[in-house]
């Protein structure tokens, strides 16, 4: 697997990311940690830690996707907090 064939699988994941946040925020809202639901995203994304060196260990300085997912993460929930779009979380009876 070449560097730029992980890097066009990142992209393809980018646009899920606000869905994958604002479903775990649903869910879980103030029952888990940030750092628990931003896991929690990343388990969903795929990316959870290791998987890119994992997958390029020759590559490892040069693409830490893992990184860059946890990244647009926080930018994406610093967006949806900022702009008053984090959903609430939703009772399930």
């Amino acid at each position: 697997m070449s560097v730029k064939s992980v890097f066009s699988r990142l992209l393809s994941l980018i646009p899920l990311v606000p869905g994958i946040v604002q479903s775990v925020e649903m869910i879980h809202g103030a029952a888990k940690s940030g750092a628990e639901k931003k896991e929690l995203a990343m388990a969903s994304l795929g990316l959870a830690s290791g998987v890119a060196s994992v997958a390029l260990p020759e590559e490892r300085e040069a693409i830490d996707a893992t990184n860059l997912a946890s990244n647009l993460i926080d930018n994406v929930v610093s967006f949806l907090n900022a702009t008053k779009q984090m959903p609430k979380r939703i009772e399930i009876p």
